[in-house]
């Protein structure tokens, strides 16, 4: 499993890198809590296209180090990753799950010569000032925050959540640092220039995207941004797989994959052999 010295950032990260080093690349990131391993019901499916697959653990996640984190310094972690390590043919396509699609909205915005297209899955950008202030006490300690975000989690699983999604989320979370917890959850909403809050989220980010973008959400509301307000062009689409909480792509695989395919084949991201 390679480990990367990134550039000017002074921390170790992990990333794994599966298919043809010439093929169309797809760098996949994860959400808060998560790593790159939040991917693998996706990974065979896109090598069997064709692509190349590219995941990483984002900074204090998985085997990556460094305890504070923005959606820009990931962004930017990234870029040196596609830029520096592994060498890829840019541009990628960007799938990018809950708080991670911060850093690869943020990552299609400032860096367009790097990214070919945007896929969105859950996005967490659509919450108003209004409603990340009413979760204010989210921050306040004691207690830690790490059990706050397992009661958060409580909430996202529908009823019939198979128990092995719910035992892998919780008890990654629960070896997750504190610091790196705090960090990452105000950096993402809590902080009021977040860009985990719509208001800022569109200042920062309409009119200036360049590539298509697919947003998936778990509910209409998940994707009420994008949809009204973030719209680029006709190759932008949206699409809602309800039922299964904010971690559907593990659980209705087909669906989103279908889903995923069937739109890069609109846009013409296809390897040549599938296309």
């Amino acid at each position: 499993m390679p480990f990367i010295s990134l550039r000017n950032f002074g921390f170790i990260g992990r990333y794994l890198d599966d298919g043809p080093a010439d093929a169309q690349a797809v760098l996949l990131v994860h959400g808060m809590t998560c790593d790159l391993h939040d991917w693998n019901s996706q990974v065979p499916f896109l090598l069997g296209l064709g692509y190349r697959v590219i995941a990483a653990d984002l900074r204090g996640h998985g085997h990556s180090l460094a305890p504070t984190t923005t959606p820009g310094t990931c962004a930017e972690d990234l870029a040196a990753l596609l830029e520096d390590h592994p060498r890829v043919p840019a541009p990628v396509v960007v799938v990018s799950h809950s708080l991670g699609d911060l850093a690869g909205y943020y990552l299609a915005v400032t860096r367009p010569d790097l990214v070919r297209a945007s896929v969105g899955v859950d996005p967490m950008h659509g919450a108003d000032n209004a409603a990340r202030n009413a979760t204010a006490d989210f921050f306040d300690v004691p207690p830690p925050i790490v059990p706050k975000m397992a009661g958060y989690f409580e909430v996202t699983y529908p009823a019939d959540t198979p128990p092995w999604q719910k035992a892998w989320h919780l008890r990654r979370l629960r070896q997750l640092d504190e610091a790196v917890a705090c960090a990452v959850a105000w950096g993402r909403w809590g902080d009021p220039h977040s860009l985990g809050r719509r208001e800022n989220a569109l200042a920062a980010f309409r009119g200036k995207r360049q590539c298509p973008r697919l947003t998936i959400g778990s509910s209409e509301a998940a994707v009420d941004l994008d949809s009204c307000d973030l719209v680029r062009d006709e190759m932008d689409e949206f699409a809602v797989i309800e039922g299964n909480g904010h971690w559907f792509h593990q659980i209705e695989v087909d669906k989103f994959n279908a889903t995923l395919k069937a739109w890069l084949g609109k846009i013409g991201a296809l390897p040549a052999s599938k296309a």
